[in-house]
């Protein structure tokens, strides 16, 4: 009989997704945690009496035996295995047999040592600390304790410093991650190894080290790459569509097939979003290296929607201890079955963890009476109900002071009660000043706009962080804090000018490049931020929820933190228009993105840019705007102005070639930096630089052209 594994040793070694950063030191091999299994279950008291010991085998899909061991039971039922298979992953079927008897339904858990705890490392923003992550991403639930190490070394190799962890393995713990902290300053490496514990020195997930420190990634270090699968290599399992409301996408024919985006440079890849549509849910897309039968690196279920053109965002994991050192791969994804009832509209490969991968999931709100926020100097309480989040309180500082705070997540938002008399707050993330921010309300001539957000910082590594504000003399009404833990979600409303217009360009060059300003937008903001453009050609505000209009479900389906309406300009031709029409049902479509948003999100209205000074000046244009200026004061939504950053540029052809709308490349960069100058506060943004970020635009444009 084989005895149960149990003599791995320290030299255990693994190549973390982060390119080539971490290499392997140890001269000697005995596994490493992606062919590391775990079996874990619990008999029942009357399966007991087969005896002491049991046999436990891994069959794959082709029912061959990848591996037979037995193990031993505990007097209480439960046993445990450890073992190291080939090619061991998810797809593999574990049998258990007490004797004779198929015991397989008493096993809790089998699965590879690579979902145990998750671990990464990356450096601060100054360059002047190593952070080392480790996360227990899964309820083992084993009996025993087990081991951190992280470990640093020296210039010249000597060990410098140990920090240990000593913890119960157990997935149900709310406290289950881990911060290992070390200076950068004359340290040459550093290392973390996971034990059973000190005493039974087992590996139990992995090792690994960082040689060159200078390779390690910044904990800002956050991307997400877009592709359009309209453009991509795909067969006669998927075709092309374009829907006057959905757009272009691909839909999955009654043929087996695939699509597949060529030359992906998958350096530091470990999650996918896929932006998918279909009636019917289990639809399944596995992710292939190379080919349609290449190595698998994922798999994909999509959410399933309302109809297949009401498009929805899925998460998926990428195995990125599958991909070879090669940097650059095709990746496929395919589909082997007769389903016809989806399309797909796009796919975000990125670094970071997603919300299914890690638990994380919307927003949340910190409000100023947490007990966590640790305050400094005088503040005084205001409840002044129906002005702050939630009808709550507010903190007002009435001298020097400031606020302190720790979260775990990639972004957060700083919410104020802005006013007139509001002076300038330093405001740092993790010890390091991001800017100074004067609160003064630029727009409002002096009246208060109460919970505003007046900061934001995003695409931070999912962990541990700290915001501080600091104030020398008063004048700050501190409102709540909003803490993302993915990236922030951007609805665009609004109807061609918003949608954009998409043709061919130059045939080796890129395809059917997307001209709006939400997609220059998407670009302009970084991987901290998830654009989503809910534009549709002809559309008012009265007919924007019409059935037949996707978009409009899109907006409801993809709970929002921000939201710009740009609707209007298609109104204002009605020929029953009135003022208080299009502000019922500006309003209305406002509300109900809102009610189907899992946290409020931030409401901004967008004045529409018109081409030529006659348009301009018509009656119900003037009469639109000066409703939608009033209805900024009065729900507090602020307004992004691309009308009057885009007023010097009205009657040029080059910018609005049909006199109406923006359909150029310089255009919608002017409208996407527009966006982006005042987010997240349009009030405290710096018009003048705006201004002249515009102009620009504009300056390239035209030396392009001579």
């Amino acid at each position: 009989m084989f005895k149960r594994i149990c003599s791995l040793t320290l030299a255990l070694a693994v190549i973390l997704p982060f390119g080539n950063i971490f290499a392997e030191t140890s001269g000697t091999k005995v596994g490493n945690n992606v062919n590391m299994y775990y079996v874990r279950g619990q008999l029942k008291a009357d399966e007991l009496s087969f005896g002491d010991r049991l046999t436990v085998l891994m069959k794959d899909n082709q029912n061959d035996i990848k591996y037979i061991n037995e193990t031993e039971v505990n007097p209480d039922g439960s046993y445990s295995l450890a073992f190291e298979c080939e090619n061991a992953d998810g797809n593999n079927n574990i049998l258990v047999k007490a004797g004779d008897a198929v015991v397989s339904d008493s096993t809790c858990y089998a699965g590879t040592f690579e979902d145990m705890i998750d671990t990464s490392i990356v450096k601060t923003a100054d360059g002047k600390n190593i952070k080392i992550f480790a996360e227990v991403i899964n309820p083992y639930l084993m009996e025993q304790n087990y081991t951190m190490l992280a470990a640093e070394y020296d210039i010249s190799g000597k060990l410098k410093s140990v920090k240990t962890k000593n913890e119960s393995l157990d997935g149900k713990k709310s406290d289950n991650r881990y911060l290992f902290t070390f200076e950068t300053e004359n340290t040459s490496r550093v290392a973390l190894m996971v034990f059973e514990s000190l005493s039974n020195i087992v590996p139990l997930c992995k090792s690994f080290s960082a040689d060159n420190l200078n390779k390690v990634p910044l904990e800002t270090d956050v991307f997400y790459n877009r592709y359009e699968v309209e453009d991509s290599k795909h067969n006669d399992g998927f075709v092309e569509n374009n829907d006057m409301n959905a757009g272009r996408y691909l839909t999955k024919t009654d043929k087996s097939g695939y699509f597949a985006l060529e030359n992906v440079d998958m350096t530091g890849i470990r999650t996918g979003i896929i932006n998918a549509g279909s009636t019917l849910g289990n639809r399944k897309l596995e992710v292939r290296l190379d080919s349609k039968n290449g190595k698998k690196i994922g798999e994909v279920t999509l959410n399933p929607t309302e109809t297949q053109f009401t498009f929805k965002t899925t998460e998926f994991k990428i195995n990125a201890a599958d991909v070879t050192t090669k940097k650059t791969h095709d990746i496929y994804f395919v589909d082997n079955s007769k389903d016809v009832d989806y399309t797909v509209d796009f796919v975000i490969l990125t670094n970071e963890k997603t919300s299914e991968e890690s638990g994380a999931g919307a927003p949340t709100y910190v409000n100023n009476t947490n007990t966590n926020i640790v305050y400094t100097g005088k503040w005084e309480n205001n409840t002044n109900k129906g002005s702050f989040y939630q009808n709550g309180d507010a903190a007002v500082l009435t001298g020097e002071g400031s606020i302190k705070y720790d979260f775990y997540g990639t972004g957060i938002d700083l919410i104020c009660d802005v006013t007139a008399s509001d002076c300038n707050i330093d405001i740092y993330i993790d010890g390091i000043k991001e800017k100074t921010q004067n609160l003064k309300n630029l727009l409002n001539s002096g009246q208060s706009a109460p919970a505003r957000t007046v900061f934001t910082k995003t695409g931070l590594k999912r962990w541990k962080h700290t915001i501080e504000i600091k104030s020398q003399s008063g004048g700050v009404t501190f409102d709540a804090f909003k803490v993302y833990t993915r990236p922030i979600r951007v609805v665009c409303v609004g109807d061609s000018i918003t949608d954009g217009k998409r043709k061919r360009v130059d045939i080796n060059g890129p395809k059917d490049r997307e001209l709006s300003w939400p997609h220059r937008m998407n670009e302009m903001l970084g991987g901290g931020y998830m654009i989503f453009n809910c534009g549709k050609g002809g559309i008012c505000a009265n007919n924007y929820d019409n059935a037949d209009v996707y978009v409009f479900k899109t907006a409801k389906s993809e709970d929002a933190d921000v939201v710009i309406n740009v609707l209007g300009y298609n109104d204002y031709w009605t020929e029953d228009f009135t003022v208080d029409s299009f502000k019922k049902n500006f309003v209305d479509k406002m509300d109900r993105i809102g009610e189907t948003c899992t946290t409020p999100p931030r409401f901004y209205i967008g004045l529409t840019p018109f081409g030529r000074q006659e348009t301009a000046d018509q009656k119900n244009q003037i009469a639109g705007v000066a409703t939608l200026k009033a209805l900024s004061s009065e729900k507090n939504w602020p307004i992004v102005d691309f009308l009057d950053y885009m007023a010097p540029y009205r009657d040029n052809g080059k910018y609005f070639p049909d006199g109406t709308h923006p359909y150029t490349y310089e255009a919608n960069n002017m409208m996407a930096a527009i966006a982006v100058g005042q987010l997240p506060c349009a009030e405290l943004c710096n018009a003048e630089e705006l201004k002249n970020l515009v102009n620009n635009y504009s300056e390239t444009a035209e030396e392009q052209t001579k």
